[in-house]
């Protein structure tokens, strides 16, 4: 390895894991208060490579090196990219200035800078490493660039199938409910039930209506009685609203089975009593509603 200065070389120590404790938080402190320490030790490093891809380095810091800088596949890429600088500055050193004239007329601004006496080799390389490092980074851009295009062009076409899946899905439900409701209309129920509240309500606007489908063979009322009582039965009478009864029976809860052909559309009221173990009759309510047209 080239000779360096003190500071230098206390670097590449720090850089190779051999620094003392002492030494290394030296270096930490300098980090902290000078803002061109840490550049300085970034291009160690690089040059640590170099060093390290021509053989410059001493048996004991190759050792070093390879335990800190060859642990992961972009740690030896790097490496690799400096031998390949290296290499290529070989190659340009060799060429004659005549066969430089020969391929290129007028040299170019790269080659010029190789020709400039005041180029050092530590320049040179550097310079290289940034145009390969450049090319290197932006293959890699356009690389990402695809992928993220790649991956955008995807999730559209996940979220087109899931739109389309979820429309077809509406489709199917909506396909279901129409030939639920034509099964109905084709095979109604043999009974209809409707829950009947209690109270004197007899205008048109107060009273529930029941829509009965047709073909339905019998029309369980349910009666929400609100004073139960100890009624061990009930007695319901069905009426019209001129007092004409229809229909009566005894029932064990507050809830009736009435033909449907009995039903035909009008007013009707549900006259019901409950009934004690001693056989006494009281009013449990009653039930007003209106059958409209089929």
């Amino acid at each position: 390895m080239t000779k360096k200065s003190q500071t230098d070389a206390l670097m590449i120590r720090y850089l190779l894991g051999s620094a003392t404790e002492a030494e290394q938080l030296q270096i930490e402190e300098r980090f902290f208060q000078d803002d061109d320490a840490y550049l300085e030790l970034q291009a160690l490093e690089d040059e640590l490579r170099y060093e390290y891809a021509q053989g410059g380095l001493s048996s004991e810091q190759r050792k070093q090196f390879e335990a800190r800088f060859l642990k992961t596949a972009e740690d030896r890429s790097k490496v690799k990219l400096a031998g390949s600088v290296l290499g290529k500055l070989d190659q340009v050193r060799a060429e004659t200035p005549a066969a430089v004239e020969t391929r290129q007329a007028k040299p170019s601004w790269f080659a010029s800078l190789f020709a400039s006496p005041k180029f050092s080799f530590g320049a040179a390389a550097a310079a290289l490493f940034v145009v390969a490092a450049g090319s290197w980074f932006a293959l890699d851009s356009m690389r990402l660039r695809q992928e993220v295009a790649r991956l955008e062009q995807q999730q559209k076409q996940i979220a087109a199938e899931g739109q389309q899946q979820l429309a077809q899905a509406r489709q199917e439900l909506d396909a279901e409910r129409a030939r639920g409701k034509e099964q109905v209309k084709k095979n109604p129920p043999a009974i209809f039930g409707f829950l009947l509240l209690p109270g004197l309500v007899r205008d048109a606007n107060g009273m529930k209506r029941l829509t009965i489908p047709a073909g339905v063979a019998e029309v369980a009322l349910q009666f929400d009685v609100k004073a139960k009582g100890d009624f061990t039965s009930y007695r319901a009478e069905l009426q019209d609203l001129d007092g004409t009864t229809l229909w009566s029976g005894k029932v064990p809860q507050p809830s009736v089975s009435i033909p449907a052909r009995i039903l035909r559309p009008g007013d009707y009221v549900v006259m019901l009593k409950g009934l004690s173990a001693l056989g006494q009759a009281s009013d449990a309510g009653e039930f007003y509603f209106r059958v409209v047209q089929r």
